[in-house]
């Protein structure tokens, strides 16, 4: 069964999680039974979990596998025929699972080959004898994912996803590199790594933008928390720092459409989304939607206006007097069945204003434990 059948594992009562083994995955959803009892929430009813890592799951290599490649003929030096094989398994995402979780970070902490007259992509070799360095040296050059590279890949895995029921998360990319230098010719980049980082975040979030891809920021992450504390290394965060992420990620992952779909969460909070640090306690301004009503993606739902912020994110510093207005944007079609919070009102971060259904046919009952509405937030004004 393809990607574009029916998603299996809810037939069977059985989930499908696909994980890259990144180091920033691993440290958020890694930890064992964590991701499968959030996601189950204690119900023994619920389809059980299961969870595949997949090793080295960059997303063009995914692409490539899950395309089905043909595997081309080559001669071969000796010792590499397991390498090359390894190259063309079949693909992890067979089966429909329901959720791919990907890092941004493989792209600068990871080196694909592509070969040149060919144009496959495929997977570097640990320790080379010299007659495979050379053949490798001859046969294929180093293919860094960069900026247009992951967004094409983004673009291409949306379209292999195609209708099927698969939602994607991506890990993006902290810009804040401890020590760039031993990275800079491994990568082939005339750049410093930091400037590569920066490009690779602003290209996932403008490709996820219009595919299906849900983002985690690891980026803000790690700036709320402290840079220089959070990350260790590219792509390696600090145990506390991997705590938040975690939680975050947990939210998002059981928050979106599809994973609420598979296990009876048709009905959803619609709540006010943490910005940053800074912006917790606020009043909700004014409501641009009027309930109960169909609301689509990339609708304006309400403002929110924070005063006397912070004018750092450092918390030891508290400068106040600095205002920030924010509108809360849908980033999924639903169905407002009611306003809990009217205007004028005092909300914070996490609480909850109104209800949402999947359709206008779902009851608004059982809104204890239920999902967050994905929301989106831009400034509207300072």
């Amino acid at each position: 069964m393809g990607l574009t059948a029916r998603f299996f594992g809810v037939l069977m009562g059985v989930v499908r999680v696909v994980l890259t083994d990144s180091p920033d995955v691993a440290c958020a959803l890694g930890a064992t039974g964590t991701l499968g009892d959030r996601l189950r929430g204690g119900d023994e009813e619920a389809p059980h979990v299961e969870i595949e890592t997949v090793p080295g799951a960059r997303l063009d290599l995914l692409t490539q596998r899950a395309r089905g490649m043909d595997v081309p003929e080559l001669e071969l030096p000796a010792g590499l025929e397991a390498w090359f094989s390894a190259n063309f398994t079949g693909s992890p995402l067979a089966g429909d699972p329901l959720l791919v979780v990907v890092s941004g970070s493989e792209a600068i902490t990871s080196t694909v080959l592509r070969h040149r007259r060919l144009g496959f992509l495929a997977s570097e070799v640990t320790d080379p004898t010299s007659e495979q360095a050379q053949w490798l040296e001859n046969e294929f050059e180093v293919a860094p994912l960069d900026t247009e590279a992951i967004r094409q890949a983004m673009i291409e895995f949306d379209a292999l996803c195609g209708t099927s029921q698969v939602e994607v998360v991506i890990f993006n990319v902290s810009t804040y590199i401890p020590d760039e230098s031993p990275h800079w010719f491994k990568l082939g980049q005339d750049e410093p790594l930091s400037m590569l980082a920066n490009r690779l975040d602003l290209a996932i979030d403008q490709a996820a933008s219009t595919t299906r891809f849900s983002v985690l920021d690891i980026d803000r992450i790690a700036a709320e928390y402290g840079a220089g504390e959070a990350v260790e290394s590219p792509g390696r965060y600090s145990k506390d720092a991997c705590a938040v992420m975690r939680e975050e990620a947990l939210n998002l992952i059981v928050d979106l459409p599809e994973v609420s779909r598979v296990f009876g969460r048709d009905v959803m909070r619609l709540v006010v989304p943490r910005h940053d640090r800074r912006t917790t306690d606020g009043v909700l301004v004014e409501w641009h939607v009027e309930a109960p009503c169909e609301v689509k993606s990339g609708d304006d739902l309400f403002d929110i206006r924070y005063e006397n912020i912070r004018a750092r994110l450092d918390t030891s510093r508290n400068r106040g007097g600095r205002a920030l207005q924010m509108t809360v944007v849908a980033s999924r079609d639903g169905y407002l069945k009611e306003v809990t919070v009217g205007e004028g009102k005092e909300i914070s971060a996490g609480s909850t204003v109104g209800i949402v259904t999947e359709n206008a046919d779902v009851g608004n009952t059982g809104v204890e434990g239920a999902a967050n509405f994905p929301v989106g937030v831009r400034v509207a004004g300072r």
